[in-house]
């Protein structure tokens, strides 16, 4: 699944990122993009066309870092964005066990590696919400993830 085309976790692509990016990962990502990008940092011999081009990329570069770099305004953004991709019919390919993912206690996430190389992520704000269902942020393949609901509170796994 592309989620540039469906407009999801829109981003995350623009910064070349996973959705599971730390925010060092996410400032470092911004920095070699904007220098990349950044109008004034354009050789003096890049056509006014490629000037545009540069100047319509880095200010997507500006909007999605603001965006991901605010912690509040980047839970808000992977909240509506996984409600989203929860609303789609996607065929679920595989059911993991909770158990068999790899937990990341600093992060707060499980994961676990897709076929395809990819990863699946779900977040302990998702168990506790309900959410069951997370997809590889590379393929299109979704999966569930089996766990007891009562068993997940608010303080993580019991």
């Amino acid at each position: 699944m592309d989620r540039e085309e469906d407009g999801l976790f829109q981003a995350y692509s623009i910064l070349c990122l996973p959705v599971n990016a730390s925010n060092s990962d996410v400032k470092q990502k911004y920095k070699e993009l904007a220098l990349k990008y950044h109008p004034d940092k354009l050789p003096p011999d890049v056509s006014d066309e490629e000037r545009k081009q540069a100047l319509s990329t880095f200010v997507s570069i500006e909007e999605a870092y603001h965006l991901l770099s605010d912690p509040a305004a980047r839970d808000q953004y992977n909240t509506v964005n996984k409600a989203k991709l929860l609303t789609q019919d996607y065929p679920i390919s595989e059911e993991i066990d909770l158990s068999d993912m790899l937990y990341d206690e600093s992060e707060g996430v499980y994961t676990t590696t897709c076929r395809c190389g990819g990863q699946y992520t779900i977040t302990e704000d998702d168990l506790t919400s309900g959410i069951d269902l997370t997809c590889c942020d590379v393929c299109s393949l979704t999966i569930r993830v089996l766990y007891q609901h009562n068993q997940y509170s608010d303080n993580g796994v019991t």
